[in-house]
């Protein structure tokens, strides 16, 4: 099922231009999601900072993809957050991240899960990654995110 256009919403897009800790950036991001949808945010907040504890989801590039399954949920649900200011990821290239998409996938999918982080990862390397970077509205951020669905086929 490729349904990734459709997993950003307008409402879990997050701008900032405040100095923020990684762990505020995983709360607040985990904060949105759950209350959006209506889920679990102590038991995704403690399954995302334990992911975090054991490795880091910075993946390098300026962007960081805390991720987590679980068993009752039926999609991939994301949230992301924009800085223009740099947070501290402590990333893989060592560099602070701009972008962090924070996502929840259902555990009996554990395909579609790595689908969707290689779609990220594509996105991060397309020329249409900087300018998300540089958007200022959730419209922006979403025309983009699905011109690189139309672009890998994914509508």
């Amino acid at each position: 099922m490729e349904y990734f256009c459709d997993v950003m919403d307008e409402d879990l897009i997050i701008f900032n231009e405040n100095e923020m800790e990684k762990k505020d950036v995983l709360e607040k991001l985990t904060e949105h999601l759950c209350h959006h949808y209506g889920l679990d945010t102590s038991l995704i907040l403690q399954k995302i900072l334990s992911r975090e504890e054991a490795h880091s989801t910075g993946i390098g590039a300026g962007i960081a993809i805390p991720h987590c399954r679980l068993p009752d949920i039926d999609k991939i649900r994301a949230s992301v957050l924009i800085s223009s200011t740099p947070i501290e990821f402590q990333a893989l290239d060592n560099k602070p991240v701009h972008i962090i998409f924070l996502f929840v996938s259902p555990l009996q999918s554990a395909q579609e899960h790595l689908k969707f982080l290689h779609f990220i990862t594509t996105f991060s390397r397309s020329e249409l990654f900087d300018k998300a970077l540089k958007t200022n509205s959730p419209d922006d951020f979403i025309d983009l995110w699905k011109e690189v669905c139309r672009q890998e086929g994914k509508v």
